[in-house]
């Protein structure tokens, strides 16, 4: 699934080559997912900790509402309570999702992202039952949607952090047969930091260029 990766880094360039009028966002994000699944019937399944990490674009980034596109890596799963049973399910991820502009300054502003996602599973196991072992009753693919709040502040007039909360279910269910009426959904809620840059020429008013321009002021 690295080729998907390759695809984005492709694209990237392809985007960076185009005409300097076309301003776009483009950055690494990554942090936690606490990942779990929703089971029917009823079964109590305990919250899995995972990695989540991806490259993504964002295009129109000065309007109210953007479009962002990205690749991440995402791990999901969940444990079974008072056992060491561990369902590992690692995701390659291809979102495409809308941003929604609520506040905004001058070097900041806070957002809603909504949308969804392609993935595929790349990894199905269990962990210390009694020892490793794969799942064949998992699916290959899945389908996401995800929302959740976001906030991002110039550093520098090229260099923005951006911070974000998302909730994402999985609309397809994990489980190959149709024996029996059991669905699993996964979901859960990643908490992200990314490292974002801009292609936008216009200056922006960072909290560096109000501090210089405090301190001019008050000479």
């Amino acid at each position: 699934m690295r080729h998907l990766f390759f695809i984005l880094i492709l694209i990237l360039c392809s985007v960076g080559r185009s005409d300097e009028d076309f301003n776009y966002n483009y950055g690494i994000e990554g942090g936690v997912n606490i990942s779990n699944i929703l089971v029917s019937p009823n079964t109590n399944t305990d919250n899995k900790l995972g990695a989540v990490g991806g490259l993504y674009w964002e295009f129109f980034p000065g309007d109210v509402f953007s479009l962002l596109t990205g690749g991440y890596l995402v791990g999901k799963g969940y444990s079974e309570p008072s056992s060491n049973y561990r369902v590992v399910l690692n995701y390659v991820q291809l979102r495409f999702l809308g941003r929604l502009a609520f506040y905004r300054t001058q070097s900041s502003r806070a957002f809603l992202d909504f949308g969804g996602g392609g993935d595929l599973i790349t990894q199905k196991g269990t962990q210390n039952f009694p020892t490793p072992s794969n799942l064949d009753s998992i699916k290959d693919f899945d389908t996401s949607l995800l929302a959740g709040l976001g906030y991002e502040a110039a550093i520098t007039k090229d260099f923005t952090l951006a911070f974000n909360i998302k909730y994402h279910y999985g609309l397809i269910n994990l489980y190959k047969t149709t024996a029996t009426s059991t669905t699993a959904h996964s979901h859960g809620i990643m908490v992200t930091t990314a490292i974002q840059f801009s292609t936008e020429r216009e200056s922006v008013a960072t909290t560096e260029d109000r501090a210089k321009e405090f301190i001019n002021r008050n000479k």
